[in-house]
C-alpha cells in the first residue's frame, strides 16, 4: 500500500483558478508567492496536478497564441472544479498535522476570495479536534494503566498540540476581516 504523504495541493490549485484563469507557470509563481511559506510544491508537480485537473473535468484548457513565443495553455475552473473546491473549503482536516497546510490554505482563500463560511469551517475543525482530543485522552489513560511512560508522553504531546490548535482557531475568528 502506498504511503500517505499528506494532503493534496489539488484544492489549492483549484482555489487559485477560482480567482481567474491562469497558465501553469503563472499559477506556479502565484502559488509560490502567496502560499510558498505554507506549501512546498515543485513546478513539475504543479503542472502534473493541473493536467490531472483537466483530465478529471475540474478545469478546461484553451490554447492562447502568443506572437513570438510559444502558445500558452490557459486553465479555467469548471463547475465541477468549483464544487470540489467549495466542498474542500467547508471540510475539516482530519489530522492535526495537516491543519498546517490545509486550514492555513483555507484561511487564505476565505480572505482572498471573500468567501462566507469561515465561522462554520472553524466550528467543524474544532469539532473534529474535540473528537481527536477525546481519543488521545483515552489513549493517555490506557498508557498510564499499562505504565508505558514514553507512549503516554507522546500522546500528551499530541493532545497539547491539538488543544493549541483549538485556541489558535479562536484567534482566526477573533481577527476575521482584520489585517493581522
Amino acid at each position: 500500500m502506498p504511503r500517505d504523504d499528506g494532503p493534496s495541493p489539488q484544492p489549492v490549485i483549484l482555489g487559485f483558478l477560482m480567482a481567474g484563469p491562469a497558465h501553469p507557470y503563472g499559477l506556479y509563481r502565484e502559488f509560490d508567492r502567496e502560499l510558498g511559506r505554507v506549501w512546498r510544491i515543485g513546478q513539475a508537480s504543479l503542472y502534473a496536478r493541473m493536467k490531472r485537473a483537466e483530465e478529471e473535468g475540474l478545469a478546461t484548457v484553451e490554447v492562447a497564441e502568443t506572437e513570438g513565443a510559444p502558445d500558452r495553455r490557459v486553465h479555467r475552473i469548471t463547475a465541477a472544479g468549483k464544487e470540489r473546491f467549495l466542498a474542500w473549503m467547508g471540510g475539516p482536516s482530519e489530522r492535526v498535522r495537516d491543519i498546517r497546510l490545509e486550514f492555513l490554505s483555507r484561511l487564505y482563500f476565505f480572505r482572498r476570495l471573500g468567501l462566507d463560511g469561515l465561522e462554520d469551517a472553524v466550528s467543524l475543525q474544532k469539532s473534529a479536534l474535540a473528537s481527536r482530543i477525546a481519543a488521545l485522552e483515552s489513549g493517555i489513560a490506557g498508557a498510564a494503566r499499562s505504565r508505558d511512560e514514553y507512549w503516554r508522553l507522546v500522546l500528551e504531546f499530541r493532545r497539547s498540540e491539538a488543544k493549541a490548535v483549538v485556541a489558535w482557531l479562536d484567534v482566526c475568528i477573533a481577527t476575521n476581516g482584520r489585517k493581522v
